[in-house]
């Protein structure tokens, strides 16, 4: 009983941890799933040049108000330029 009770409680505090994870989101998931395929392609095509141009032509391109948060999320995330928010940041989509 006590092992099935610390894997329940394990699995709380993981469900929990997604939660507050997807709460400190600036933009849903699914618009950064739709950022992370934006900039695989744009990488692949026109490589990283050390700054967020392509994170923020996406941005832009739909018109986000929350331009700011969402540059903000990533750099807090590890992503100082587009190639690190494709690697650094989507990897925090991984759970």
């Amino acid at each position: 009983m006590e092992k099935s009770r610390k894997k329940e409680f394990k699995k709380l505090a993981a469900q929990r941890q997604r939660d507050v994870f997807e709460k400190s989101l600036p933009m849903n998931r699914a618009e950064f799933e739709r950022l992370f395929e934006f900039l695989d392609e744009g990488l692949a095509h026109r490589g990283c040049d050390g700054t967020h141009r392509l994170t923020l032509e996406f941005l832009r391109a739909r018109r986000a108000s929350n331009e700011v948060a969402v540059l903000d999320f990533c750099e807090q995330n590890g992503g100082y330029c587009d190639c690190e928010v494709l690697s650094n940041v989507q990897n925090c989509f991984d759970f």
